[in-house]
Formats: C-alpha cells, sequence, structure tokens
C-alpha cells in the first residue's frame, strides 16, 4: 500500500514552534544593543563636550597669553631695533677710531724704532756701567783693604819695654812682656790684615859712641840674623845699636812664633833721628840725653811686600 504525504497547514497546539522565538530573541538583542548603543552615544557626546569646553577654556586662556607674549615680544622687537640702530651709531663711532687708532699706531710706529734704538743704547750703557760697577767695587775693596791699615806697635819706656844705655840686650821683662802681650797682639793682627812681612825698626837715644869702639856687623851680621846666637856683636855706632836691638827682637819673636806664623821679618834702624814726637830731626843732636828711655825703643810695623 503506498504513503501519501499529506502538507500540514498549521501546527497542533502541542508541537514547538523554534524559529519565532529566536527571532524575537535576536529582535529583543538588537533592540537592547540599540538602547545601550544610544545611551553610550549619549555618554560619549557630553563627555566630549565637556572635555571640548575645558579645551575651550583652555585654549582662550593660552590665546590670552599669547596675546600677551605677542605683545612683550613686539616690544621687546621694538627695543630690539633701538639696540640694533644704537649699535649701528656704536659699530659706526668705533670704526672712526679705529681709523684714528690705526693712524696713532703708524704715528707711533716711528717712536717706537728710535726707542728700540735707544733701548738697544741703554742696554749697551747698562752693560758697561755694569763693568764699571764691578770694576768699582773692587777699587773700593782695594781702597778699603789700603785704608784699612795694620796698627804700629811701640815697645816703650810707658808700656815696660827698654833697653839699658848702650845696650841690645833683651831684659828678663822685656822677654815676658813679648811672650804674653806682643806675640798674641801680632797674631791677631795678621789674622786679620792682608800682609806677609812684620818690619821692626830699632831706636837709640843718641849718645855719642866712642870712637875706639869698633863694630863688627859686616863680619857677623848676617850669621846673627840667621840664628847664631853664640856671636857677640859690637856696634860702631847709633845706627848699628838700632839695628842691633831690631835683630835682637826680631830672634827672638822668630824663636817663638817660626812654628805658629808663616811671616816674614825685615829689621831696620833710626838711629836717633826719630824721637817719640814722630819729627824727624834734621840735625844730629847736640846734646845727647841718656836719660831718655824712651828714644830707646822698638817699633813694629807691619806691611805686603808679595803682591
Amino acid at each position: 500500500m503506498e504513503k501519501k504525504y499529506v502538507m500540514r497547514t498549521s501546527r497542533s497546539a502541542l508541537e514547538f514552534n523554534f524559529w519565532p522565538g529566536v527571532a524575537d530573541m535576536i529582535l529583543a538583542s538588537f533592540l537592547i544593543f540599540l538602547i545601550l548603543w544610544f545611551v553610550e552615544k549619549i555618554h560619549i557626546t557630553q563627555f566630549f563636550s565637556i572635555v571640548e569646553k575645558e579645551h575651550i577654556v583652555e585654549n582662550k586662556k593660552f590665546s590670552d597669553e599669547n596675546i600677551k607674549l605677542s605683545e612683550e615680544n613686539k616690544k621687546l622687537s621694538d627695543d630690539v631695533a633701538k639696540l640694533s640702530e644704537e649699535n649701528k651709531k656704536l659699530s659706526e663711532e668705533n670704526k672712526k677710531l679705529s681709523d684714528d687708532v690705526a693712524k696713532l699706531s703708524e704715528e707711533n710706529k716711528k717712536p717706537s724704532e728710535e726707542g728700540a734704538k735707544l733701548s738697544e743704547e741703554n742696554k749697551k750703557l747698562s752693560e758697561e756701567n755694569k763693568k764699571l760697577s764691578e770694576e768699582n767695587k773692587k777699587l773700593s775693596e782695594e781702597n778699603k783693604r789700603l785704608s784699612d791699615k795694620p796698627p804700629i806697635i811701640e815697645l816703650t819706656e810707658a808700656k815696660n819695654y827698654t833697653f839699658e844705655s848702650g845696650s841690645y840686650e833683651l831684659s828678663n821683662n822685656f822677654k815676658k812682656k813679648l811672650t804674653s802681650e806682643t806675640i798674641p797682639g801680632l797674631e791677631k793682627i795678621l789674622k786679620k790684615y792682608d800682609v806677609d812681612t812684620i818690619e821692626i825698626i830699632g831706636h837709640t837715644d843718641g849718645q855719642i859712641v866712642e870712637e875706639k869702639n869698633k863694630s863688627n856687623l859686616d863680619k857677623y851680621l848676617e850669621k846673627v840674623n840667621s840664628g847664631d846666637s853664640s856671636i857677640k856683636l859690637k856696634f860702631g855706632s847709633n845706627a848699628d845699636l838700632g839695628l842691633i836691638r831690631a835683630l835682637a827682637v826680631k830672634n827672638f819673636l822668630l824663636s817663638k812664633t817660626q812654628k805658629k806664623l808663616s811671616i816674614n821679618y825685615r829689621i831696620y834702624s833710626a838711629a836717633q833721628l826719630i824721637p817719640p814726637s814722630k819729627d824727624v830731626l834734621k840735625d844730629t843732636i847736640k846734646e845727647p840725653n841718656k836719660n831718655c828711655r824712651q828714644c830707646r825703643r822698638i817699633e813694629i810695623r807691619f806691611t805686603k811686600l808679595n803682591n
């Protein structure tokens, strides 16, 4: 038996209708989405409107500030323009001054060249003056050395140095004084002054020597001067006596200072020609005074023989 298909035109009340429900649900969802979108749109529009208003206010403030800054810039521009004008004037003045300075430099160049020549001449003169100053210094030192002469030592009766009349023998007191006072004084003088020679000068009182006395100085003087103390010298004049007295003092000093002092000795005789007053006698003493103990003396001087 064949089946027959019959088209139904309606559903029964118990049969479930799926698609209308889906369509209703989609429509409801769309309406909800549309409502939410509209609400959101309103909120966004309001938000942007507020933001835009704030931006407008801020832009107005910035615009006002920009206007003020523009005005200030305009003032500054005006000031700059004025300063530019002033700088331009100053530049022109500076240019004139530069030209003047250039001219003055050219004019000063000539005196500078002359000054350079004078400077060279002054330099030469300074060198010459320096040399002269050094020479003057040397001369001053030499003059000082020459003017600063060592003292003269006098061995006189007033200082307890004396000879007996007609004698050249050194008494014990004479020797003690030479040792304790004269020799230390010689050492100090020789250290202080630039000398190399001691001069010893013998003086007499001028008593006339008898003609019968014969001098042996020509025969023995050099030996006694060399240190031979065994020879007894005889004098035939006051000149001989003064020389022997100086020789006696020289030999005693040499015996005491030979190891201490590197010095030369020179002996001389002044006889009776130079009294204690230092005046050289032009005439022979007519009335010699044997009591003139100051005349019987020794004089010690210092000099430099070797340059």
